[in-house]
């Protein structure tokens, strides 16, 4: 799979002039007439992947945001802007699936949520893009790292097998948390401060909360990735457990609650931009978003979905929850119909098993992953 679906793509040196910010939220003025924008040529992108490391830079041209940009590989980007006038645009956000957890039995992680709007920005200016990776399992194998302090962002685990940017890490025989998709046109935002509280996005995508065994014998199924609010975990109800072992959802407000302690201790709540870990011994982590899904507690329940994002400036709004009935399963746009391939993007249902434990993830472009793109009217 490429990097980027262009109709046109050259290349171009990196920019190193100073990149001008837009000061804040609010819109400009019309873009200028005969379908095109007189002094945007287009914009040099960078694509970092999750561990910030860049891996290419490609000069995208007008003409290829005219027919509709697209960002299917998990990673950071930048998108420095040339010219000057303003840029109407459209802009889309599907965050990326939980972790299928481990087996026995079903073990399907939630799906990520999907937003869509309208906004502006100023050539020049620099447009920061992320696609939410998939939560990674099982996570005995994608072990988390050393705690951290209460109120530290990743608390109290660290990397292992949460989605890239924020999604929870989990533990045992379960899934991460699925990572969400941002756009962004917040001056000085990059990739260390990507999750800090005080940063502005026009529109997130959620990320799914992760899966594990059983979860689907009795008992309920969900942890989907939602607007205005992500949708709770699911979990096997049996031996001890009950539906408080099960991270909750998050909404616009706070992060998703966490999971109670049931046969092993309880999980993690949800914060601003980080979905909550699982806790020690079992359990699905939150799904990422504007607020994170909780972490699951006990053995065999799933993490809360992550509440996705939409900036009041944005207009021709509108939100994609994945179907109930597939918690697993993204939703496509219905006013815009194949902006997003719902087999291919978003997903619950990777499982993501590491060939060799410790090694590079498997899942860089793997189904399970977020998508966004961006069409210039």
């Amino acid at each position: 799979m490429s990097i980027f679906k262009d109709f046109f793509v050259k290349e171009k040196p990196i920019f190193t002039g100073i990149t001008r910010g837009l000061g804040g939220f609010g819109f400009g003025g019309a873009a200028g007439g005969g379908g095109g924008i007189a002094n945007v040529s287009g914009a040099t992108v960078k694509q970092y992947n999750v561990d910030n490391s860049l891996q290419s830079t490609t000069f995208v041209p007008f003409a290829t945001f005219q027919a509709g940009k697209t960002f299917d590989t998990a990673g950071f980007y930048t998108l420095e802007f040339d010219g000057t006038d303003t840029v109407n645009c459209t802009g889309w956000c599907w965050g990326a699936g939980g972790g299928q957890g481990d087996g026995p039995g079903p073990r399907n992680a939630g799906g990520g949520g999907g937003v869509r709007g309208d906004f502006t920005f100023d050539g020049g200016d620099t447009l920061t893009v992320m696609v939410g990776e998939g939560g990674k399992a099982p996570g005995n194998s994608y072990p988390c790292g050393s705690p951290h302090g209460v109120g530290t962002p990743g608390y109290p685990y660290l990397g292992g097998n949460a989605g890239f940017p924020d999604g929870g890490c989990a533990t045992y025989g379960a899934g991460g948390g699925g990572g969400s998709s941002r756009i962004s046109k917040s001056p000085g935002l990059s990739y260390p401060t990507r999750n800090n509280s005080a940063k502005e996005y026009l529109l997130i995508g959620a990320g799914g909360g992760g899966g594990i065994g059983y979860t689907e014998y009795a008992g309920t199924i969900d942890g989907r990735g939602g607007y205005p609010s992500g949708y709770g975990g699911g979990g096997y109800y049996n031996s001890g457990e009950s539906l408080a072992t099960t991270g909750k959802g998050a909404t616009q407000s706070a992060g998703g609650d966490a999971g109670s302690s049931g046969r092993q201790p309880a999980g993690h709540a949800g914060q601003k931009y980080i979905g909550g870990n699982s806790g020690p011994t079992g359990g699905g982590a939150g799904g990422g978003g504007y607020y994170g899904g909780g972490g699951a507690g006990g053995y065999y329940a799933t993490g809360g979905g992550g509440a996705g994002y939409i900036h009041p400036s944005c207009t021709s709004t509108a939100s994609f929850d994945g179907p109930s009935s597939t918690r697993h399963q993204a939703s496509d746009d219905p006013a815009n119909p194949g902006t997003l391939s719902i087999p291919a993007h978003s997903r619950g249902d990777d499982i993501a098993t590491p060939i060799n434990a410790g090694g590079a993830s498997p899942i860089a472009t793997a189904n399970s992953n977020g998508f966004i793109k961006i069409k210039f009217s």
